[in-house]
């Protein structure tokens, strides 16, 4: 499914936040020039459920949600905005 015509430009950027409540974090940020995510899409995997009249048109935003929770992450996606922030908590392993 094609949610965009024409040329996109996509930037990929990762960066960390230090905090003190938490000790940090690395946030993956993916930015395109495009009309963003379809707000359907969006509304569906932040209720954390599908119902007939609220549903996503595809499964790739929710593979992505179900991925980042189970990596103890927050997966962060506005209507209207074709920004997707991934944030995570480096693990204490990779210290």
């Amino acid at each position: 499914m094609t949610h965009n015509d024409g040329n996109v430009e996509i930037t990929v950027s990762v960066t960390t936040e230090n905090t003190d409540s938490d000790g940090g974090s690395v946030v993956l940020r993916v930015d395109d020039d495009a009309n963003g995510l379809p707000a359907l899409d969006i509304e569906a995997v932040k209720a954390g459920e599908e119902t007939p009249l609220n549903h996503a048109e595809g499964l790739a935003l929710w593979c992505l949600e179900w991925t980042v929770t189970k990596s103890d992450g927050e997966l962060l996606v506005a209507p209207n905005n074709a920004t997707l922030k991934v944030q995570m908590t480096p693990s204490s392993a990779a210290a």
